[in-house]
């Protein structure tokens, strides 16, 4: 009503809203998330699929090693770097890094596995006593079978003893398209026994002509990197579903 502002961006993929603005522009979003406070381990356990149970039992007797903290910070950037730049995604810098360790501190969590001494995946996790928040992730091509899985079991033991309440995943997709790369990650989630909390992203404009200058000087931004732009995740499942 005041026009403090030109518009609204949507908001990063695990802000998820109850209801969304008149005139916004608005899509419905998930994230899968695992109750923690009220399962004692084993029974998180027992909740993972048998397959990825066995993927865990694998890790554990092929000697797969889990480390974590900031020791092990520059094998997680380059893996989680590698697998951005297959995906032609932004890359993670150091300097972001820092800053995060720096604000964050404790919140800040570091994993990489390892088998024979060598990097096979990279996660990082944001966490307070509230959730644990999958931030990053990436894997090597060659990755050992089952040390992602096993990554992962050992992050949300350790939300879990460091009493969060939820595990979240972060980010999902409705109803993804059959067979493609984002239902194949939801299905990894998934696999955890974690369950699909649905609610809304959304952006609004206020001042239409200077948002369509923005837009148009970040699809040149694009153009001369020689990137596609797809626009954000609003745009694209707007544009998926009128396919």
């Amino acid at each position: 009503k005041n026009k403090l502002c030109d518009w609204i961006q949507q908001g990063p993929n695990w802000a998820l809203f109850n209801t969304f603005p008149r005139d916004s522009k608005a899509v419905m979003y998930g994230t899968y998330k695992i109750t923690l406070k009220d399962k004692n381990e084993t029974e998180l356990y027992n909740a993972i699929y048998n397959a990825d149970r066995r993927s865990i039992k694998k890790s554990i007797n092929n000697n797969v090693v889990i480390k974590k903290g900031v020791d092990c910070l520059n094998d997680c950037l380059t893996i989680i770097n590698g697998t951005a730049i297959e995906a032609d995604l932004q890359l993670l810098t150091l300097t972001e890094i820092n800053l995060l360790l720096l604000y964050l501190k404790d919140n800040l969590k570091i994993y990489v596995s390892y088998k024979d001494n060598v990097p096979q995946t990279a996660s990082i996790f944001l966490g307070n006593i509230y959730s644990t928040f999958a931030y990053y992730a990436g894997s090597t091509n060659r990755a050992f079978r089952g040390s992602n899985v096993y990554l992962y079991w050992k992050a949300i033991v350790d939300a879990k003893n460091n009493n969060c309440d939820y595990f979240d995943f972060v980010g999902a997709r409705i109803n993804p398209d059959p067979g493609s790369k984002i239902e194949r990650i939801q299905r990894f989630k998934e696999h955890f026994g974690s369950e699909l909390v649905k609610g809304y992203l959304w952006k609004m404009n206020i001042s239409v002509i200077k948002y369509h200058i923005y837009s148009a000087l970040i699809r040149l931004w694009f153009f001369l990197k020689r990137k596609k732009y797809d626009g954000d995740i609003i745009d694209q499942e707007i544009k998926r579903l009128e396919l």
